[in-house]
């Protein structure tokens, strides 16, 4: 038995160095010192051929950064044939795949694409058990453009990432993490960013003490659809670090920014009209923020009574009706941060009042109502120009003007009025309407 061991060793080992044996059937498998034909990565079909049983074909890929690799493989009279793709010493294999049935007349045809770092890579082809005849085979390549550190895959080695700083990532088939730190001097209120680029990944955050603060999966990403995270707290002075990794065998970019969240100390309203209007009239409201560079420049309006006037998401206002109201604008950045803005709606102008004779020396007086009003007043006077008028307030709409010199003419006018705190805002007055006293 020892007698057979050396010599199916002896065989083996001649065959092997000369590249004619194979185990028919058998997968890739590490081969060192094999002669490799250079593939270029100009995405043009390169002809090959298995001429011989077990043999193989092996094929040297160069990137130059990092990447996506992608390799094409198609098989023509060869019918069944194997394609692995492996680090350069193929020690370690990260896709095999084999193609059946290939022929002159119905080739068959597939291709894998592998997210590698800047290096060289091993493709190799051979026939499945005893099959041999001929394939095509072609390499194209994508770099990523990343600018993270090469080293940052663990919590001592993590890369500093600073104020404002975009750092383009890349995930390999070799490089399963990345970690970044971030340093603050004083308290303050950040946003990190975390773009991904990878379909499914994890965005992680840990305190100086290494313990996690917060984590989150982002789905369905991709190339041409990335998904974007906002990461906002408020942390003490200290590192904390950033961990990205993916989930299960997803790779690609990232980007990732972190920024210092200024937040609103106080805010202002101004008006492109006077706070006092009528029913119909629009007012433009536009917000002011304190600082001017504060981060989130966004609010919200809210109204104490938006039947008398009614306001919109951009600060649009339509007086409606009379009446006392007031819009609040309340930054929406956490700060709590608010403004009012109080606008006086007046009445519109009174009808012409009717005015009629009631006893000696006194007239009656009525007019129109208005919704809204807080209450009316009427004016009388001897003259037209209302020189010593007197000025009777009324809650309805209607008044008895007693007392009056006999045998006079009076020139009476009315108007409605809104109310707030002791401050009455009237609307305009009405036409003249005159009576002769009895």
């Amino acid at each position: 038995m020892k007698k057979c061991k050396k010599l199916l060793s002896l065989i083996l080992a001649i065959a092997i160095a000369f590249g004619s044996f194979a185990v028919p059937g058998a997968d890739a498998q590490a081969d060192s010192g094999v002669s490799a034909s250079r593939l270029p990565l100009d995405d043009i079909f390169v002809p090959g051929t298995i001429a011989t049983e077990g043999a193989a074909n092996f094929y040297e890929v160069r990137l130059p950064s990092d990447g996506w690799l992608t390799v094409t493989y198609q098989g023509w009279d060869i019918e069944d044939a194997h394609y692995s793709i492996s680090n350069e010493d193929m020690t370690r294999e990260y896709h095999s795949k084999e193609i059946y049935t290939s022929s002159n007349i119905s080739p068959k045809t597939d291709s894998k694409t592998l997210a590698f770092e800047a290096g060289t890579y091993t493709v190799k082809v051979w026939g499945h058990r005893n099959h041999t005849g001929n394939y095509k085979i072609k390499a194209s390549f994508e770099a990523a453009r990343n600018n993270e550190s090469p080293d940052n895959n663990e919590f001592s080695t993590a890369q500093t990432l600073n104020k404002n700083q975009t750092v383009t990532g890349f995930l390999s088939e070799d490089d399963t993490v990345d970690f970044y730190r971030i340093d603050l001097r004083e308290k303050q209120t950040i946003q990190v960013v975390y773009t991904a680029r990878i379909a499914d990944s994890y965005f992680q955050v840990w305190n100086p003490d290494n313990t996690e603060l917060h984590k989150k999966e982002i789905y369905t990403a991709s190339e041409t659809q990335p998904k974007s995270y906002l990461y906002e707290a408020t942390l003490n002075p200290g590192t904390y670090y950033i961990q990205i990794y993916p989930y299960r065998n997803y790779r690609g970019r990232y980007t990732l920014q972190w920024k210092e969240k200024i937040m609103t100390k106080s805010l202002s309203i101004s008006s492109n009209k006077p706070n006092t209007v009528t029913p119909g009239t629009k007012v433009k409201l536009k917000v002011g923020f304190s600082p001017s560079n504060a981060t989130v420049k966004t609010y919200e309006w809210s109204s104490s009574d938006s039947y008398i006037a009614e306001i919109d998401s951009k600060g649009n206002v339509k007086a409606n009706y009379p009446g006392v109201v007031k819009f609040t604008a309340t930054a929406t950045d956490g700060s709590n941060k608010f403004r009012s803005y109080t606008l006086i709606v007046k009445p519109k102008k009174t009808r012409k009042p009717r005015v009629s004779v009631s006893d000696r020396r006194s007239l009656y007086v009525e007019f129109d109502s208005q919704y809204g009003a807080n209450g009316y007043q009427v004016q009388y006077a001897t003259n037209k120009r209302f020189k010593n008028a007197k000025t009777k307030k009324v809650a309805g709409t209607s008044a008895t003007l007693k007392k009056l010199k006999k045998n006079k003419k009076y020139y009476v006018r009315a108007r409605a009025y809104v109310k707030k705190g002791k401050k009455i805002y009237p609307g305009s007055w009405s036409n003249v309407s005159s009576k002769k006293v009895r």
